[in-house]
């Protein structure tokens, strides 16, 4: 990923791009504008470049421009993070949350970055917030949740603080997460009059929520559902063949000759890290990668089929044992789930059958 924001020429480029960077930190935005143009002009397609013109764009007030910059950025580096958070920023200026939470989630998938954690908490705070002011609005009024509220809609909380780059070089993300005030923390299950009781509206939706390497964490992340609302059922310790590499790789060829020919013509279309294996139980492989993460190893196999070629994929790994929190969340699956994220990232979630009460 750090690669993909570097700076592709010389050192001294890679220097006026970080004196543009450095004076952008500063506030100094005339001084960054004239030092970034001839940079754009140098090379109008460099990412890098592109990412710091959207900030400083940003910075001087121009959203609409900088969601622009951004929306371009990502739609030709697609494996970039930083044009996905910063988006997704400008996205909640706007009150655009849905768009915000879509965008930082993508970021999430492209790069687990304590920024863009940080900023999906806010994004599921400020949600949480709505919808609870909404219900207010209707238990207030007496209204069926379906009618429109007619009058002034609750005013949006404050909104996250924008851009804040880190110094470093090859990250160069906004922060968007500020301090917040104080409120009631969002519950799973907020019981009303007209509600059914607790027992019958837990048993609506039921989550199954992992993968926790040991006891004590899965103890953790149980106890929190319950001041959630929730209703745990079990933790379950369970085992699973982790896959933890990918090797993406050609059939092999009829002669080492042939290998060599498939080699040299991967290289000439572009394609890098390609290498024939040198073993004697696969002879005239040619290699294509080893990942540790699925996601990549797809977008290597996805890359090479557009190019015209059939590849394999094998997975090799070992046996893990984990643990696996299983609850009653409730009929707040969604707004339950977006809790989990936020507080348990890199930990799994998903909805299964509710199994009948003993």
């Amino acid at each position: 990923m750090s690669a993909a924001v570097a700076w592709p020429g010389a050192a001294p480029a890679a220097d006026a791009v970080d004196e543009v960077l450095a004076l952008v930190q500063q506030e100094r935005y005339s001084e960054a504008r004239e030092k970034i143009g001839p940079l754009l002009r140098r090379d109008p397609t460099g990412p890098r470049v592109r990412l710091i013109d959207g900030i400083l764009t940003a910075r001087e007030g121009n959203s609409a421009d900088a969601i622009a910059i951004f929306e371009r950025l990502r739609d030709d580096h697609p494996d970039m993070f930083e044009p996905y958070n910063n988006l997704a920023v400008l996205y909640a200026q706007q009150d655009r949350l849905d768009d915000a939470l879509g965008t930082l989630l993508a970021a999430s998938e492209r790069k687990p970055d304590a920024v863009v954690y940080a900023n999906l908490g806010d994004i599921y705070t400020r949600l949480a917030r709505r919808a609870y002011a909404r219900a207010r609005d209707v238990r207030s009024r007496g209204r069926d949740p379906g009618e429109p509220s007619g009058g002034a809609a609750p005013a949006p909380p404050p909104s996250a603080k924008p851009f804040e780059p880190a110094p470093e070089p090859e990250r160069v993300a906004s922060s968007g997460a500020a301090s917040e005030p104080e409120t009631e923390r969002p519950r799973a299950i907020v019981a009303t009059a007209s509600e059914p009781d607790s027992a019958d509206a837990l048993s609506g939706v039921c989550v199954r929520a992992g993968n926790f390497k040991d006891r004590s964490a899965a103890t953790e992340a149980a106890s929190w559902m319950q001041e959630q609302g929730a209703e745990i059922i079990d933790i379950v310790h369970e085992n699973r063949q982790d896959a933890s590499r990918h090797w993406v790789h050609l059939p092999p060829a009829a002669s080492r000759n042939a290998a060599e020919e498939k080699v040299r013509e991967l290289r000439g279309k572009g394609v890098r890290d390609v290498a024939i294996l040198r073993k004697a139980a696969l002879p005239n492989v040619v290699s294509l990668g080893v990942y540790r993460n699925g996601s990549n190893a797809r977008r290597r196999v996805a890359q090479l089929r557009k190019l015209g070629y059939k590849v394999e994929v094998t997975a090799s790994g070992k046996t893990v044992a984990e643990y696996v929190v299983r609850a009653r969340a409730g009929t707040s699956g969604p707004a339950f789930d977006g809790a989990w994220k936020a507080r348990f990232p890199g930990y799994t979630i998903r909805h299964i059958d509710c199994p009948a009460r003993s």
